[in-house]
């Protein structure tokens, strides 16, 4: 696609090298963007913030060429140049890249094909490997990217595989780079090693675009910020070097008042209800290689309990969530009971028939059906109850489906719309409502809020609170330090796939820190 002649010379910014203006963008009777005027500067990090549901994931899409120019209102600009977006490929034509939350990697192949995915180096028809292994290990050296391009991908940590994903956008002389919710799934370590680079790109002029719900990192990392409400633009401001009032008026930018998360007040816990002991999970390679990924975990969840599990990634926080749902073996000498009975949880199922409820913290992948509508998402588990002679019996499930609907607040028309129309923060919303309406004994919630907005998350841990207070017991594996501080009564810390500390409400984020990664 190329560049027209008209150039934009009457947006009220300064030069910059991405230039979005007027832009509006319907669902059906959804108003997502209205009137969304946004420019980029080369070198630097610009943070647009908002609520699940403001606009964000949708302005991105539209910029990056997910949604087609040709389905919005407005125009968009490169270098002052007015451009039409038809697709993915025509918005990296014109140097701009989304790195989407969910990495876009094929695992079954090395660092090095997946750096030149679809646009390999061949001869007459014949792949040309070593070539494009040499060029490959030259760019990354050039871009600063420890990394073997021999390796399998499926080997590297996510945060790895987050750099592959860049260095094949440098690797096309990207311009703009977008980054949506990067450090959801990293460890700090690795999030740390993302924003040395982030920097860097920046200094070659790169203009990033850095979507993220935790507002300690755009304090840290961004020159500017753009808070967007309801499908609108509501502020806009550069950081300047005193940044310790940053926090509290992007929030209210974001919500139209203060939003504060306190911890929450034990109870009188009750009897046990889920029991751990000597608990292994073994865990396979990409190239079959058997290792621990846990040893001998032993713990107790109570009625009217939270127990919070905290670990870096590959610390078998993840491994422990899902092994108790039956999603993963345990080895053969583990022991686990609920309610006091000895159970072999060999499925989802034999879980869910054993009383467990399960927030999956993989989103996209594990939880969301987005051919499905809101109502048929929230009623899935609840099918079997809902039917006579073989038929769904409609309103007792539109009965179901409505409570659920109104009890989370779900933003949308009405729940027969399609969840995928839905932000991050509201499917999470739905798919917690389809663990509830089994009315589990047992929870375990994996990264309950990752992706969502602090609104959101704070009506989260609300709920959270309201079910240990009904009686529940639950389990919250988070890599987020102040969501376990801020819900659990007491925490476990993994380290390497053992228990490294056990800490109670005394404790604090030097504690965690300090036991998960084996520091002072």
């Amino acid at each position: 696609m190329q560049n027209t002649e008209m150039r934009i010379s009457d947006l009220p910014f300064p030069p910059s090298v991405l230039e979005a203006q007027g832009i509006s963008k319907r669902f059906g009777g959804t108003q997502a963007l209205s009137d969304v005027s946004i420019a980029f500067r080369r070198g630097e990090v610009h943070a647009i913030v908002g609520e699940n549901g403001a606009g964000k994931s949708t302005l991105v899409k539209i910029l990056s060429g997910f949604h087609p120019s040709k389905g919005h209102d407005g125009t968009l600009a490169i270098d002052g140049l007015q451009i039409q977006v038809s697709n993915i490929h025509d918005a990296e034509e014109h140097g701009i890249f989304l790195v989407p939350q969910d990495i876009q990697v094929v695992p079954a192949m090395t660092v090095s094909e997946n750096l030149f995915l679809n646009r390999e180096r061949n001869h007459f028809g014949f792949l040309r490997g070593g070539q494009m292994l040499q060029e490959a290990a030259s760019r990354l050296r050039e871009f600063g990217f420890d990394l073997d391009p021999s390796q399998p991908i499926a080997d590297l940590t996510t945060g790895e595989q987050q750099l592959v994903v860049i260095a094949r956008a440098m690797m096309r002389n990207v311009k703009v780079l977008a980054l949506d919710e990067p450090t959801a799934a990293l460890t700090d370590a690795e999030a740390n090693v993302l924003f040395e680079h982030v920097s860097r790109l920046t200094e070659r002029g790169i203009a990033v675009i850095y979507i993220s719900h935790r507002l300690d990192e755009i304090i840290r990392i961004a020159h500017r910020v753009t808070i967007m409400r309801d499908g609108k633009v509501v502020e806009g401001f550069e950081l300047g070097e005193n940044r310790s009032d940053v926090g509290r008026r992007i929030v209210r930018g974001m919500v139209g008042r203060d939003v504060q998360l306190t911890r929450r007040a034990s109870l009188e816990r009750g009897k046990c209800k889920l029991s751990v002991k000597d608990f292994s999970v073994p865990r396979t390679s990409s190239r079959g290689q058997q290792t621990q990924a846990l040893e001998s975990i032993s713990f107790e969840v109570h009625e009217r309990e939270v127990v919070g599990v905290f670990g870096s990634i590959g610390s078998g926080a993840d491994d422990l969530a899902n092994a108790l749902f039956g999603m993963q073996p345990c080895s053969k000498n583990s022991e686990l009971t609920i309610d006091g009975k000895p159970r072999r949880l060999r499925s989802a199922a034999d879980s869910i028939a054993a009383g467990i409820g399960y927030l999956p913290g993989h989103r996209q992948r594990d939880a969301v059906f987005p051919q499905m509508t809101i109502g048929e998402n929230i009623s899935m588990l609840e099918l079997g109850s809902l039917h006579r002679a073989g038929l769904i019996e409609v309103k007792r499930e539109s009965a179901l489906v409505a409570e659920y609907f109104e009890r989370f607040r779900v933003k949308a028309s009405t729940p027969e719309i399609a969840i995928r129309a839905l932000s991050g923060g509201n499917q999470q919303k739905v798919t917690l409502a389809r663990v509830l309406s089994k009315d589990p004994g047992v929870l375990i919630l994996h990264e309950p809020t990752q992706g969502v907005d602090i609104a959101t998350k704070k009506d989260i841990y609300e709920v959270i609170d309201a079910l240990a207070r009904g009686g529940k017991a639950i389990l919250v594996v988070s890599t987020d330090l102040e969501e376990i501080l801020t819900l659990s009564d007491r925490i476990i810390v993994l380290r390497q796939g053992k228990c490294a500390a056990v800490y109670g409400q005394e404790a604090t984020q030097q504690d965690l820190l300090a036991s998960a990664t084996g520091g002072d």
